[in-house]
């Protein structure tokens, strides 16, 4: 009997894949016809269990952090409106809760506007994509760029 696979494991495999580049028509054609070629209607189980694996694909492939790269980068974080000791410290809570950073060090404060240098192993568009993923922060700043502003929480 086969192991059962993990929803995101398809995507790992298929790095370089796509949601929509066909991998999914494979498992639509796999219930529509049965491994001795008699035709088979899917079960609605079947079908919730493809959706799902669909779903968790799309997720993965849109969220994941990339992690093990050879070499470490430094990213700076520009982060404006940090008013007092409590916002600071729960924004540095948030950094060092990322899965894509290795270490957080801030390094410059200028009124309400701190600044981070992010160790990550990962790469610029993993940390600003899960970044992204907090309600804490808004993007302030141009395309390529970790800026963003503070908005609590």
């Amino acid at each position: 009997m086969p192991r059962r696979r993990w929803p995101g494991e398809r995507w790992c495999e298929q790095a370089n894949g796509a949601p929509g580049d066909g991998a999914t028509d494979a498992l639509v054609r796999s219930n529509a016809t049965g491994s001795d070629g008699s035709g088979s209607a899917p079960t609605l189980d079947g079908l919730a269990g493809q959706l799902v694996d669909f779903m968790a694909d799309a997720v993965a492939a849109r969220y994941a952090v990339q992690t093990g790269i050879a070499n470490t980068e430094q990213l700076r974080l520009r982060v404006d409106g940090v008013a007092g000791f409590a916002a600071y410290e729960k924004l540095s809570r948030l950094l060092k809760a990322m899965t894509s950073v290795r270490g957080v060090q801030l390094v410059l404060i200028d009124r309400d506007t701190l600044f981070f240098d992010i160790v990550t192993d990962s790469n610029f568009a993993s940390v600003a994509r899960e970044i992204a993923l907090l309600s804490q922060l808004s993007n302030a700043g141009a395309e390529g760029e970790l800026h963003y502003r503070w908005v609590g929480g």
